[in-house]
């Protein structure tokens, strides 16, 4: 925990831009969760009442990695363009530690994709080894061999009885590739809780799976065995945080995207976007939405609070 309060120090955001680029898009998951015991007072107009926050880099989750594509995009960088969707949902910077109501911490990283090659290896192997178990193993000019000389008695043993077939190669290969299988479900179920997909998934793993409306489960698999970038945002109450070294959930928001074929600090923007309105809310389950693409030019760096460090 005292690591924890260490990373509150002064905070320096960046006043970005986002620019729409045409004729692109890309889908957008997020996942929002508040806590029972969270909710927002309503200020006179209606609109949620305004609370202020400290910012902390919570940096990667434990089993994920990053591309060189995160170089381009520092911490303050990320931090100016997750406070600009907060200050929409009026969750602001305090002007001082002793003031915040909420501690929220920023992670992003990405996911660690399945190694469908090495699975693709396994099954080709137990296959062949399945084979030549049903077929009495060796090649087809070698099984006519065997065929013809056990019917001719040529290889009958001392009992009349059929030489017995050896089972090992087959049982080692079987027993492989269900280990293998076990270990890509687990892959895929550790992100599942990290990206918010794991409810959505034990929905859609049902009866109507199989009658069907499988697809909407495979897609949801396929996001989870491919590399995804992350951005999730914690919040936890400060107080408790600050008085009693307990983290306090109180909400967290998270949003992911495909990794193939794009680049994190290109679509960073757009995807925080995404999320932005289910900060502090409950988004209903999982929502995957198609975005337009976005770039977010960087502007001057401003100094705009700084936190004293308990």
């Amino acid at each position: 925990m005292k690591t924890l309060f260490r990373w509150m120090a002064m905070m320096v955001l960046v006043c970005g831009q986002e620019v729409l680029a045409k004729n692109e898009s890309f889908v957008v998951a997020v996942s929002s969760q508040a806590t029972k015991n969270y909710e927002r007072a309503k200020a006179a107009d209606g609109s949620p009442r305004r609370e202020t926050y400290v910012l902390v880099n919570g940096g990667l989750f434990p089993g994920t990695a990053r591309d060189a594509s995160f170089d381009r995009v520092s911490y303050p960088d990320l931090a100016g363009i997750v406070a600009q969707q907060l200050a929409r949902q009026n969750y602001f910077l305090s002007r001082t530690a002793q003031e915040a109501d909420l501690l929220l911490v920023l992670h992003w990283g990405t996911t660690a994709p399945f190694g469908d090659a090495s699975m693709n290896f396994q099954v080709q192997e137990a296959g062949d080894a399945m084979a030549a178990l049903l077929s009495g193993g060796g090649t087809t000019l070698e099984r006519l061999t065997r065929q013809f000389q056990i019917r001719s008695g040529e290889q009958r043993d001392a009992g009349g009885a059929e030489p017995a077939l050896d089972t090992g190669a087959a049982e080692s290969a079987m027993m492989t590739l269900l280990l293998n299988q076990r270990q890509r479900e687990m892959l895929a179920l550790r992100n599942a809780r990290l990206l918010g997909y794991l409810d959505e998934l034990n929905e859609r793993d049902g009866i109507s799976r199989w009658a069907g409306a499988g697809a909407s489960f495979d897609d949801l698999w396929a996001d989870l065995e491919n590399a995804r970038y992350y951005v999730v945002v914690g919040a936890y109450d400060f107080k408790a945080a600050r008085e009693q070294r307990k983290l306090v959930l109180r909400w967290v928001t998270r949003m992911s995207i495909d990794a193939q074929g794009t680049s994190f600090d290109r679509r960073v923007a757009a995807m925080i976007a995404s999320g932005g309105p289910f900060f502090g809310e409950n988004s209903g389950g999982l929502k995957r939405r198609y975005r337009p693409d976005a770039r977010v030019e960087m502007g001057e760096l401003k100094t705009l609070e700084m936190g004293d460090t308990p």
